[in-house]
């Protein structure tokens, strides 16, 4: 048996078993300002089986180099549970030739309370890249963790656009467990 299918393996199977099936689409135009600074608007949708469904609008400022970009940004989000708005600063890496890390942390403005992202990936075969993700949401009373394994692969370029797939199941301590699929067209 190949050893990348071994890896693979465990994140479908779970997905055949997750609680709540979960697809989020994610746009993000930006228009450069200088050669590493930029104005950029993220555009998020999340469509979930069993849970409440969302869209969030992110607009702010980033800056690039060559193997990291950071982003300060204002989210907006809307949702049967209640709308709100927070803070929202996005950093990525390149570690080495092979693996990435993104970090997302937001602090709400409207209600108390911390939201974290975290993503690891290293490309194991060709383009295929594996690695685990987090998201978390501190507030008053119980915390939402959860965590788990993902696989990405970027399908196409369409001149400085970018359309990218990833599959990623998370569980949950207290809450049902989650398949997340995701849709990213984004700017290389």
């Amino acid at each position: 048996m190949n050893w990348k299918l071994f890896f693979l393996f465990p994140c479908f199977a779970c997905g055949l078993i997750a609680q709540d099936l979960q697809t989020r689409i994610v746009a993000r135009p930006a228009v450069d300002i200088t050669k590493n600074l930029y104005v950029t608007t993220w555009i998020i949708g999340n469509a979930r089986l069993n849970t409440t469904n969302n869209i969030n609008i992110f607009p702010g400022v980033g800056y690039r180099t060559k193997n990291w970009w950071f982003e300060g940004l204002v989210q907006r989000q809307w949702s049967r549970a209640g709308n709100q708005w927070m803070l929202d600063f996005r950093f990525q890496t390149k570690i080495g030739e092979q693996s990435t890390l993104y970090i997302e942390l937001s602090p709400f403005i409207t209600r108390k309370g911390f939201y974290e992202f975290v993503i690891y990936e290293r490309r194991m075969w060709k383009r295929l890249n594996v690695g685990v993700e987090t998201e978390n949401i501190h507030r008053p009373g119980l915390d939402t963790i959860g965590g788990g394994p993902r696989v990405s692969y970027p399908i196409a370029t369409f001149g400085k656009v970018k359309l990218t797939t990833a599959l990623a199941y998370r569980m949950h301590r207290r809450e049902r467990d989650l398949v997340r699929l995701y849709v990213v067209f984004s700017r290389k």
